[in-house]
């Protein structure tokens, strides 16, 4: 019963060595080429993620109110002088 288990063990063996000599082993170029290509692919991915757009526009939407606070600002402050001039 023992060499029966044993020629198995063999036979399973065999059979992962033919597998593994199925399977491709890549070469170092192509290594660096997939490498290259995956960091391409999350550099782009790293651009679309980014809320520079958001940021941004929410940047010229806080300057845009500024400039609007100030311009009423000056508004008010010009009619208040010339109702005071108009007073006296």
């Amino acid at each position: 019963m023992g060499k029966y288990t044993e020629k198995k063990e063999v036979k399973e063996a065999l059979k992962k060595a033919k597998e593994l000599e199925k399977e491709h082993i890549m070469t170092p170029k192509e290594e660096t080429g997939v490498q290259k290509e995956a960091s391409t692919l999350s550099e782009k991915l790293r651009k679309l993620l980014k809320p520079e757009w958001f940021i941004r526009d929410m940047h010229k939407k806080k300057t845009v109110k500024k400039a609007k606070k100030k311009i009423r600002k000056k508004a008010v402050t010009k009619t208040r002088k010339q109702t005071k001039k108009k007073k006296k």
